[in-house]
């Protein structure tokens, strides 16, 4: 089985394209909904209409929907989903403003061949074509007018997000050498998934973030500055952001 594993948190607005994208393929949808820690918003999950866009988007194909007690991290929010996926079956990791591109028959194709052991290939690692806001300085000092009309730039890289769920499979932060903090990333002992993936350009997923709005930009920045930044420079700057949120909504 197939399962199309989600962590969500507000994408009423953008979500439904993802979900259609890719439920003529799975056999199965899971939705963790959870604040990330890092996120000053006061809830532990969704406050928009999120869990009522996936039901009905999703629909006839299976769902489980788990909206988190508590605000989690990014990756213990993703192995959430490990944990509700049987060993052995196939994870398929997206974004709610992804959207996958690709053609109809190849794509069956390609996931019928992973299920079946084909070359004992356990991770395909595909093309992520993500969208960016051209701004010159770090997410954190994008304004509400540059976020608005500034170019969409996007960036093209290969990450492995669809593989086999296995016992010792685990997401994990990970810090590069250059300081960000990668939380896409899961490990089997001291080896990234990636290193053990099979790149093929045959499926895309296509990021569509500067989609999302503003507030929801400047959300996870704040992220970015606690994760990317030292502890006592990136409180400094959440607190800069969340106040120019505030302001913002208000």
């Amino acid at each position: 089985m197939i399962h199309a594993c989600y962590v969500v948190c507000n994408e009423a607005d953008v979500i439904a394209d993802s979900i259609r994208s890719v439920k003529a393929y799975v056999d199965r949808f899971v939705f963790i909904d959870s604040v990330f820690t890092a996120n000053p918003m006061d809830a532990t999950h969704s406050t928009d209409d999120t869990r009522g866009v996936c039901e009905r988007m999703a629909y006839p194909v299976p769902i489980e929907y788990v909206e988190s007690d508590r605000k989690l991290t990014q990756e213990a929010a993703r192995n959430e989903y490990l944990d509700r996926v049987p060993k052995g079956d196939w994870v398929f990791n997206l974004d709610g403003d992804e959207v996958l591109y690709s053609d109809y028959t190849v794509t069956r194709e390609v996931l019928s061949w992973l299920q079946f052991g084909k070359d004992g290939v356990k991770a395909l690692a595909i093309p992520i074509l993500s969208a960016g806001v051209l701004n010159n300085g770090f997410a954190i000092d994008v304004t509400p007018h540059d976020y608005e009309t500034a170019a969409v730039v996007h960036s093209l890289g290969y990450a492995p997000r669809i593989f086999q769920n296995r016992p010792t499979l685990r997401y994990r932060e990970y810090i590069a050498p250059n300081g960000i903090a990668d939380n896409q990333g899961a490990w089997e002992g001291d080896r990234t998934l990636y290193s053990r993936a099979v790149k093929d350009g045959r499926l895309m997923l296509v990021n569509h973030h500067v989609r999302q709005s503003y507030e929801g930009y400047q959300a996870d920045a704040i992220w970015e500055a606690l994760n990317n930044l030292p502890s006592a420079e990136g409180a400094e700057q959440a607190a800069r952001i969340a106040l120019r949120v505030s302001e913002m909504v208000a």
